[in-house]
């Protein structure tokens, strides 16, 4: 339990708190091994195109439109090379 008042407040008002565990140390968060850029700007088109799909407004549609557009010359200059 925390005790929430200040100086300002003398009621009693208290509030349970949960606290996390400490992460462990020295052990790698990351899962497996890295990606490439290629891949991830892969993933991010495919993302893109589902919420396009997804979505029925206008302007999202032209929002997304053009982040696809972007991202599609990116990927195809990194392939290029």
């Amino acid at each position: 339990m925390v005790d929430t008042r200040d100086l300002k407040s003398l009621a009693s008002n208290s509030v349970p708190v949960r606290v996390r565990e400490r992460a462990p140390k020295g052990k790698r968060m990351r899962r497996g091994k890295p990606h490439s850029v290629e891949d991830y700007v892969r993933v991010r088109l495919e993302f893109l195109r589902e919420e396009r799909n997804k979505n029925d407004d206008e302007t999202a549609h032209l929002i997304l439109d053009k982040s696809i557009f972007e991202l599609s010359i990116i990927l195809e200059m990194l392939t290029r090379t």
